[in-house]
């Protein structure tokens, strides 16, 4: 096995190359958003009565739908912002992850 197979894992695949995944800005997007939908909204109780959060324990919180007209909007608002900001303010050095993107061999 190549070193390049070593990479990715697989027999029948060459990195092409790596790409960087989200930096500072998609962190503080994502913390943000991680606090309003659970702990505001209490997304996670419309989201159980729908069957997607799967083992989770059945005592969720009910839904807080009064909250949605400022926390939806909101929502989009801190993903956009975080992305056009990632856009804005690259940092090279900074990243989330990154993904390798391979080719069949």
């Amino acid at each position: 096995m190549s070193s390049k197979q070593k990479t990715t894992g697989f027999r029948r695949a060459a990195p092409n190359h790596i790409e960087q995944v989200g930096s500072l800005w998609t962190l503080v997007g994502h913390k943000l958003n991680s606090y309003l939908a659970p702990h505001v909204a209490r997304i996670g109780g419309a989201a159980q009565e729908l069957g997607k959060l799967g083992p989770e324990a059945p005592g969720q919180p009910r839904a807080r739908l009064w909250t949605l007209p400022p926390v939806g909007p909101a929502i989009l608002a801190i993903s956009a912002v975080a992305r056009i900001m990632d856009r804005l303010f690259f940092e090279r050095q900074e990243a989330l992850g990154f993904v390798v993107v391979a080719k069949r061999a």
